[in-house]
């Protein structure tokens, strides 16, 4: 079996549901982390010592830098922190079709998505260079 990387550029993350017009516009990175959280589980009957773990609680999040930072997008970026609502937010292998911008989802056996608030907004702008805007998403929630 031929082993198939998929590339940066095929990796993207989807907010607002699983389409292609919900893919990040002008997205530069996507960073994917999903964590279990651990807590010691040893006990005085515990015959050895090495410590025993046990999961006490999982969370995801999802962090994307994009260069669309259009006063539009700047005010929606805004508007959606402070609603304070969850929005649907996922990542997969898009399709490399023609005319497609690459932000047509391939439904990868690797996709998820899930329900996340909008935690973190940082703008960079350096002089005369376009602004970047991170975006990081925290799950509530699995991952389906």
């Amino acid at each position: 079996m031929a082993l198939t990387k998929i590339m940066g550029q095929n990796f993207r993350a989807f907010v607002g549901g699983h389409a292609a017009a919900n893919a990040v516009v002008e997205e530069t990175n996507c960073a994917v982390q999903i964590q279990g959280n651990m807590e010691d589980a040893s006990t005085k009957d515990t015959e050895n010592v090495w410590t025993t773990e046990a999961m006490t609680s999982k969370q995801w999040q999802i962090q994307v830098d994009e260069l669309n930072a259009t006063a539009a997008r700047l005010k929606a970026i805004i508007t959606q922190f402070n609603s304070d609502s969850t929005v649907s937010v996922g990542f997969d292998q898009t399709a490399t079709t023609a005319g497609g911008q690459n932000r047509t989802p391939s439904n990868a056996p690797f996709a998820r998505s899930g329900q996340a608030h909008l935690t973190d907004v940082s703008i960079s702008a350096p002089n005369r260079q376009n602004i970047q805007v991170s975006l990081t998403y925290q799950g509530t929630g699995a991952l389906s």
